[in-house]
């Protein structure tokens, strides 16, 4: 393998320096090599702080093969000529990257320090394999990937994952680690992420007070989770948020197993001292969690000195807003049309060749570019699914009338019989019509309701005051029948019983909103 320096004279390679050729303590820098199978007949290699190509982009993949043989697995390539120690990437000799830092005047067009020429045209390393790979960069990467997408830490042993990283950079492909390595390193970032997370809510030049939601959750193994989130404003006024705890709970779920828990958290995260306020849900186990935590003198095990301050307790507007919709719901006149819906949903899903056949209806009506959609069920945990199970029947009218038309000389009883059970009658629909207008409010304010990005308090006692107008509108209006005021009458039940109990503190939150002031404190209705 014969070398040459920037001017095309021969080099020897060795150590010390070669006057002309910039090859200095082993480096090579402006020097190029020949004797490897290039393809299309080019004999060059250019090789400054590493490695460059001549222009023209026919030799990008083999560069690439090069790099990998000669700075990554020498050893494996007993083809290849390697010379002695203090050649980059020879066991022994310097890293690459650190030949390349040696030499930063080379990574631009002119003329190294070494004396050696280098073509404005040629493309360097930095074109070719980006920012320097570090094992704490690649491992930081992987935390963020795997955390994001949620990816099980065996696939950083799988031989297909590795291959992909070898091709986009062959030296970070060996930084990998395994599995195990892989949770450890989250552990630890975990931690450090924490302290820089507890700094920011109650640290020096922090607010120092944060807010608090916390529900139970449970997986489809059936295995139960307490969360807790935290919520807080900066110094600067940007509103933050953070999952503080995912806990897992076993056994009941009792006001007692829930106040140990969330006072765990509490105590783990040192905001003891630094908990404006909380919301749960109107469960009754979390309110008797909350009666122990503040330090209730009437209730069994209350902590004695409290844990949470005893004003700052808010009850979840969406919760008491579901529980408003589910008593509506339980209204007789609509709760057939509820039925029939949930059971066409399952009928036509309930194989391939039915949903392929509802949607080709779909598609009838509205052209082959027609857009296809869907039929949904509604879920009583899931906060405003019944409106949108109804609105998604409303909008597909049309199709599901025709569909069911079909099905009436289909030749199957079974299936005939099946139809003719769940299809909707005129009257069905017209109940549903007068439903989705009854529940639009309630979507449009849970939906409010639900934001993280900003501040929900001081909109409380508005959102109640639009609702409840809405529902005595609703409740008067003579042209859809009695259907409105009894959907109406049976959800008022439920919201009279909370809106009276509003928090001070809520409404102190509405008269500072400078968009509402005094405007709901000034009506007589209220």
């Amino acid at each position: 393998m014969q070398f040459y320096d920037g001017d095309g004279r021969p080099v020897p390679f060795g150590g010390g320096r070669v006057e002309g050729g910039g090859l200095q303590s082993g480096a090579i820098p402006g020097a190029s090599l020949t004797g490897l199978p290039l393809p299309s007949g080019r004999q060059s290699f250019a090789l400054a702080s590493g490695v460059r190509a001549d222009e023209g982009g026919e030799d990008d993949d083999f560069l690439e093969e090069i790099w990998y043989r000669l700075f990554t697995d020498p050893n494996k390539q007993p083809g290849l000529e390697f010379p002695a120690k203090g050649y980059p990437g020879v066991p022994g000799g310097p890293d690459p990257w650190e030949h390349a830092d040696a030499y930063p005047d080379l990574q631009s067009a002119g003329t190294g320090g070494s004396g050696a020429s280098v073509d404005a045209g040629q493309r360097q390393i930095p074109q070719f394999f980006g920012r320097r790979v570090t094992q704490e960069r690649l491992r930081h990467a992987l935390i963020e990937l795997f955390a994001d997408a949620a990816l099980p830490f065996r696939l950083v042993d799988r031989p297909s994952f590795r291959r992909y990283t070898r091709l986009l950079n062959p030296p970070a492909a060996e930084m990998l680690g395994s599995r195990f390595r892989l949770a450890r390193d989250m552990l630890v970032q975990s931690e450090a992420a924490r302290e820089r997370q507890l700094q920011d809510i109650v640290g020096d030049g922090a607010a120092g007070k944060v807010s608090l939601t916390t529900d139970i959750w449970s997986s489809p193994a059936q295995d139960a989770f307490l969360a807790v989130t935290a919520h807080w404003i900066t110094t600067d006024f940007q509103l933050r948020q953070a999952l503080l705890e995912f806990e897992e709970i076993q056994g009941s779920h009792t006001g007692v197993l829930i106040a140990e828990t969330l006072e765990k958290v509490i105590l783990d995260w040192g905001l003891k001292d630094s908990v404006l306020g909380i919301t749960t849900d109107n469960a009754e186990n979390n309110i008797k969690a909350l009666k122990i935590l503040t330090g209730d003198p009437e209730t069994e095990d209350a902590r004695n000195p409290p844990v949470l301050n005893p004003g700052f307790f808010f009850r979840c507007l969406a919760h008491i807003l579901n529980l408003a919709v589910q008593k509506a719901l339980g209204v007789p006149a609509v709760l057939e049309p509820l039925k029939r819906m949930r059971e066409i949903a399952s009928f036509i899903g309930w194989s391939t060749t039915r949903s392929d056949a509802f949607e080709d209806e779909q598609l009838r009506l509205a052209g082959q570019g027609g857009h296809v959609l869907r039929l949904i069920s509604d879920t009583p945990t899931r906060w405003g699914s019944s409106f949108e199970m109804v609105e998604r029947f409303l909008k597909l009218k049309d199709p599901i009338l025709l569909y069911f038309s079909g099905l009436e000389s289909a030749r199957d009883k079974r299936t005939r019989e099946q139809a003719a059970r769940v299809r909707l009658a005129d009257a069905h629909w017209d109940a549903l019509r007068v439903l989705v207008e009854f529940l639009k409010p309630f979507h449009d304010i849970t939906t409010a309701a639900e934001g993280s990005l900003y501040p929900t308090a001081a909109a409380v006692v508005p959102q109640y005051n639009l609702l409840m107008d809405e529902l005595e509108r609703l409740y008067h209006d003579t042209s859809t029948g009695d259907l409105c005021k009894l959907l109406s009458e049976a959800a008022l039940k439920v919201l009279k019983k909370y809106v009276y109990g509003i928090s001070m503190e809520l409404a102190v939150a509405t008269f500072l909103d400078p968009r509402f002031k005094q405007l709901y404190f000034q009506l007589e209705r209220w």
